[in-house]
């Protein structure tokens, strides 16, 4: 919809008695969130009227057909097929031990990580550390190493959603305790 048709439709809703919905009614048909809601009219999925409420404030309005039509796209929306897991389901019978129980488990696991494509990387041929990896390395608490970094002690870098500490800054922490 181009924003001409935006602007005649918004005209055309306050001129005719379209039938409308607030930001709340319209989340609820959708099955989503309110901020899910503004979000997508932001990128242009949807488009809103605004019009003066009874309180004197403005007020979002969108369109109940279109509300309609969006929530079927929606459901048309064929979500990728997840990967199956490799691990499989261990059956042990009331009777086994624990030890049977741990040695079955451990089995399976060890199956499932050789399926695993991805290459392990030893932790003593890393550069980097993750806050856990230098903690198990230093035997330094995770509080204790935090504090080094917010006290500017231990350099240490944000990627992604953790703390990453390089070897050689960790290395050199620690010679200075």
């Amino acid at each position: 919809m181009t924003a001409y048709d935006r602007k005649a439709w918004r005209e055309a809703s306050c001129m005719l008695e379209v039938e409308t919905m607030n930001k709340e009614e319209a989340a609820g048909k959708l099955g989503i969130s309110v901020r899910s809601l503004q979000r997508t009219v932001k990128s242009g999925k949807l488009d809103v009227a605004y019009q003066r409420g009874e309180s004197g404030k403005m007020e979002a309005v969108f369109n109940a057909d279109e509300i309609a039509r969006y929530a079927v796209q929606m459901r048309e929306v064929v979500k990728p097929e997840r990967e199956e897991s490799s691990l499989e389901l261990v059956v042990v019978s009331r009777d086994a031990s624990r030890q049977e129980f741990v040695a079955l488990v451990a089995a399976s696991v060890h199956e499932a990580v050789k399926a695993d494509k991805r290459e392990v990387i030893p932790i003593a041929d890393k550069l980097l550390f993750t806050l856990s990896e230098a903690q198990s390395m230093t035997g330094l608490s995770r509080e204790t190493l935090r504090g080094a970094i917010d006290d500017k002690k231990l350099k240490a870098k944000i990627i992604g959603r953790g703390w990453r500490v390089k070897r050689a800054d960790l290395e050199a922490y620690v010679k200075r305790l």
